[in-house]
């Protein structure tokens, strides 16, 4: 599995620096003509692709898949952080000149990488089903609430002037990447119609039943691991040890302001409901109904404790 070391050097970003490519919005990390050129990218059988919406716990799957490329030998994933080890393909990494998907090019396989990309973007042998895809989706309250966080603490985003505005532009899909809702329905599209080529995985069952996930993402990469090595594989990947870990937890970064928020923060399912307001779950429901009724696509929500009854009601709605 090829390693791609890079080197930071980061600037705030202001508005002006976010472009917009085919409706979507993106920041300078991912210029639209790298994205365009990736159409152009040339897929091998053996890649893996680790995809997700942003703030999904990609990170999470990262380290799982690494470590089931490396047999469950937590040794060989101890010095290299993960960024490394499972590259996003369509980043240019500020201060660089050359973009992740020139020196995956040159890399040895199988190569294992992530992309964030709507499906109408990643590589057309992607789109045809060549290569194998992980797709991690996550709970869209969490997300987009863990979202808010992470642009607060990243200086390649603008900071939002408030969680309100934030959660306005996060249901109208004015956020890098796009909207949350087509980002997810275009990979279900991609599953259906190759169903032994992606594996759709939700981050909430990563959670209740974390050797399951595991077994049976392994099983899908045709890397079987015994059942003692999917423990050790789970041990590593609690959060706890991740959020520990200089090699998952992006502390060496000098791109996000650790005073804001941490990278790996809580890693839990239903952290949105410190931060939502009655009002805004219920919009959501409405959106998210009206969205995606036909995927019949059903999260958890709630896995800890009831609504936030402490939280004030508030009149803003974002319709």
């Amino acid at each position: 599995m090829p390693v791609l070391h890079r080197n930071h050097s980061v600037v705030p970003l202001q508005p002006s620096d976010y472009r917009e490519y085919q409706g979507v919005m993106f920041s300078a990390l991912y210029p639209p003509e790298d994205i365009r050129a990736l159409q152009g990218f040339q897929v091998r059988d053996d890649d893996v692709f680790i995809a997700s919406y942003p703030r999904s716990g990609s990170t999470w799957m990262e380290e799982i898949v690494s470590l089931i490329f490396n047999g469950g030998d937590v040794s060989r994933v101890a010095t290299v952080p993960v960024y490394e080890r499972v590259p996003c393909l369509e980043e240019r990494p500020v201060g660089t000149r050359v973009p992740n998907r020139r020196l995956l090019d040159a890399a040895a396989g199988p190569r294992v990488m992530k992309t964030r990309l709507p499906w109408s973007m990643v590589p057309p042998q992607v789109r045809q089903g060549k290569g194998k895809v992980v797709y991690l989706a996550r709970n869209p309250k969490d997300t987009c609430n863990s979202l808010y966080h992470f642009h607060r603490m990243s200086r390649c985003h603008v900071t939002p002037e408030s969680w309100a505005e934030f959660f306005f532009h996060f249901v109208e899909g004015k956020v890098e990447f796009g909207s949350w809702f087509d980002h997810i329905l275009g990979w279900q599209t991609h599953a259906s119609t190759y169903p032994t080529k992606m594996l759709f995985v939700k981050y909430e069952d990563l959670h209740k039943d974390p050797h399951m996930v595991v077994a049976r993402v392994a099983q899908f990469l045709g890397r079987p691991l015994p059942p003692q090595t999917v423990d050790t594989v789970v041990k590593h990947c609690r959060f706890d040890n991740m959020k520990a870990n200089p090699m998952t937890n992006y502390s060496n970064d000098d791109r996000f302001d650790f005073s804001q928020s941490e990278f790996l923060r809580t890693g839990t399912v239903a952290n949105w409901k410190k931060f939502f307001l009655v009002i805004n779950s219920l919009d959501f429901d409405r959106i998210y109904a009206e969205r995606m009724q036909a995927s019949g696509l059903q999260f958890d929500y709630d896995r800890t404790g009831e609504f936030g009854a402490d939280r004030d009601l508030d009149d803003y709605c974002f319709r």
